[in-house]
């Protein structure tokens, strides 16, 4: 019964998230009895696989062929700034 509530709940949470500047994705939490919304923010880890995938995104070549030396920490700073 808990495991399905718990899956009912990150279905639900999924559902309701968005995209975020290609960078960090927001959460919409509802909990089921106050009803009170709890927003959480996923984002990139510092890996070497976040590496490649930060730099495939559209907006972080924009920015490199802008700057040549800008680099996927410069990236992430920008990202992570609006939530810190």
């Amino acid at each position: 019964f808990i495991r399905l509530a718990i899956q009912k709940f990150c279905n639900a949470a999924r559902r309701n998230s968005e995209c975020c500047k290609n960078a960090a994705r927001i959460h919409r939490f509802e909990h089921p009895i106050t009803k009170k919304v709890i927003k959480t923010v996923s984002l990139t880890a510092p890996s070497g696989a976040a590496n490649r995938a930060v730099g495939s995104l559209p907006s972080y070549k924009k920015m490199k062929n802008k700057n040549l030396n800008f680099n996927t920490i410069d990236f992430r700073v920008l990202h992570y700034q609006d939530f810190f």
